[in-house]
């Protein structure tokens, strides 16, 4: 469904660009289109599109992924108050944390651009202090920031 209705999406858009019917933008304003095309039948509706239009026309150029693996020492500090009275053990744990990721530039010629990444990372902390448990830490997330 969604194909369907990204195809028809492009196809109204290239039907009014060939009758003529599509809007240029204001000389104040600038258009972009943005294309990812596989095969290059995305390219071509989309340099009509930007032909008819007047947009500037860019590509969006897919990045090899990664792997990787963060190995190290992890240290956590568990605390905890009784009335006045504040109790701490300080525990040291083994970190693992594998990673997949890919970093995306818009432009080959300048190395600025974005991060994504999925990781999950384990730390072996154990400890017990007055009612309270540790056993392990384990988080799973997403990176997203800037690459330079």
């Amino acid at each position: 469904m969604k194909t369907k209705t990204i195809l028809l999406t492009l196809t109204t858009l290239f039907a009014a660009a060939e009758s003529g019917d599509a809007q240029t933008a204001p000389n104040d304003k600038k258009v972009l289109v943005a294309y990812f095309s596989h095969s290059g039948n995305t390219r071509a509706v989309a340099e009509r599109i930007a032909a008819a239009t007047g947009a500037d026309l860019f590509e969006i150029v897919p990045q090899k992924p990664y792997a990787g693996l963060r190995i190290g020492a992890d240290y956590a500090e568990m605390s905890s108050y009784y009335y006045t009275i504040q109790q701490y053990q300080d525990t040291w744990g083994v970190y693992l944390s594998p990673e997949i990721g890919v970093s995306i530039f818009p432009s080959p010629a300048q190395r600025f651009g974005f991060h994504v990444a999925l990781f999950y990372s384990y730390a072996s902390n154990n400890d017990d202090l007055l009612i309270y448990t540790m056993n392990n830490i384990n988080r799973f997330g997403v990176r997203v920031g800037i690459s330079f």
